[in-house]
């Protein structure tokens, strides 16, 4: 008869196989997911100099247009 105390060796084992699996994967996991957001972190700085790329070209754009009115105004 098995009681609380009692431990069947092959379910020790079974434990300390799942176990030893589990953290196995928890370890992968882990690593897996700092990789991830270590790829979001990169993809956002990716999108801020797209982003700051884009509102470079369209001040520099703003100020040659203004250059050029400053430089030959419409005559009125």
């Amino acid at each position: 008869m098995i009681t609380a105390t009692s431990r069947p060796p092959q379910t020790v084992e079974s434990l300390k196989g799942l176990i030893g699996w589990f953290n196995h994967n928890s370890i992968e996991l882990i690593e897996e997911y700092r990789r991830l957001e270590e790829r979001v972190d990169d993809l956002k700085g990716e999108s801020r100099y797209e982003v700051t790329e884009s509102k470079s070209r369209k001040l520099k754009g703003a100020f040659l247009l203004i250059a050029i009115h400053v430089q030959y105004p419409a005559h009125s």
